[in-house]
């Protein structure tokens, strides 16, 4: 199996499906490959992942990984915590 670029777990995040959370991620990264996973195949097509974008962290499926760089949480909202641990200013 190929290397997958960005594995969207099937889920709903902040309201909207991760079918169309995906398809704004094709739209911003055409060169890459997106994939939902759906539940019985999210373990394996995370084994060939390079990003997880989700709602929340699974350790089951992150223990699965072999290729995995980069886990995004997905969040909106205010006030979040800083992290003192992991600088931001790149980000900025």
């Amino acid at each position: 199996m190929s290397t997958i670029d960005v594995l969207v777990p099937r889920s709903v995040t902040h309201g909207i499906p991760a079918a169309d959370y995906a398809a704004a991620l094709r739209d911003r990264l055409p060169d890459h490959r997106i994939e939902v996973a759906p539940v019985p195949r999210k373990r394996q097509l995370a084994a060939n992942t390079m990003v997880i974008s989700s709602i929340r962290p699974d350790a089951a499926l992150l223990d699965n990984t072999t290729e995995l760089e980069l886990f995004t949480v997905a969040a909106v909202g205010y006030d979040h915590r800083r992290s003192t641990r992991w600088p931001t200013t790149a980000l900025q």
